[in-house]
């Protein structure tokens, strides 16, 4: 659910500001769309919440090509 929604978001804006600046008559079915969306999104934010994190952990290159992520600090707290 939460990747349908991340790539309905884009189409869903783009509905919306069309019939709000082009075709104003339509834009009721627009408005609730958008308002479905933020209500699901809202419901799913800890699936969110990893992509609006202010500090992520960074991933170094090993040998080989290889991928592996870096321990994180210790935080203090």
């Amino acid at each position: 659910m939460p990747l349908a929604l991340t790539l309905l978001a884009p189409i869903l804006v783009g509905m919306a500001y069309f019939h709000a600046m082009l075709a104003p008559a339509g834009i009721s079915p627009a408005l609730v769309f958008v308002a479905m969306e933020l209500v699901l999104a809202w419901s799913y934010r800890d699936a969110f919440s990893p992509m609006l994190r202010a500090w992520v952990s960074p991933v170094a290159p090993v040998a080989r090509g290889e991928l592996r992520a870096i321990e994180p600090a210790a935080r203090a707290g």
